[in-house]
C-alpha cells in the first residue's frame, strides 16, 4: 500500500513542471495514465477491503486513512534535486537510422507500376 502511495507521488512530482513547493495532495497537475491507473487502483472496493494495511500505512504517515488526500498529505517521496536529464538511448538512436536508410524513398505499385511516396519512411524524416 506503501508503495502505491509512493508510485502516485512520483507521478505527481514527474508532472510538475513549475516545481511548486505544495504537498502532492494540493498540487495542480494534469494526471498521466500511470496516476490514474494507481488511483483507481487504490480508490477501489477491492483495495479499501485491507483495512488493517491501510491504518498501517496511515500511521506511519501519522495521517488519517479516510481518503487518499489525506494519505498523500504527508509526502514519504523526497525527490533528489540532482536529477541528471534524461537522455536518448544511443542504442535506439542507431536501430533508427538504420531503420530510415533500409525503407526505400519510393514504392512502385503493382497494378500500373507508378511510384508511391513511402509515407512509412516519411513519418520519421523531419522536413
Amino acid at each position: 500500500m506503501e508503495l502505491l502511495l509512493k508510485a502516485v507521488e512520483v507521478c505527481r512530482d514527474q508532472s510538475d513542471f513549475d516545481h511548486s513547493q505544495h504537498p502532492s495532495a494540493d498540487r495542480r497537475c494534469v494526471r498521466t495514465f500511470v496516476e490514474f491507473i494507481l488511483t483507481s487502483a487504490i480508490l477501489s472496493p477491492e483495495s479499501r477491503i485491507y483495512g488493517r494495511a491501510w491504518n498501517n500505512v496511515a500511521n506511519a504517515r501519522k495521517t488519517g486513512s479516510d481518503s487518499l488526500v489525506a494519505m498523500l498529505s504527508r509526502p514519504s517521496y523526497q525527490p533528489s534535486c540532482s536529477l541528471p536529464d534524461l537522455i536518448t538511448d544511443l542504442g535506439w538512436s542507431l536501430e533508427r537510422i538504420l531503420e530510415i536508410l533500409g525503407l526505400p524513398d519510393v514504392l512502385t505499385s503493382p497494378v500500373d507500376g507508378s511510384g508511391l511516396v513511402n509515407f512509412h519512411k516519411r513519418r520519421y524524416v523531419p522536413s
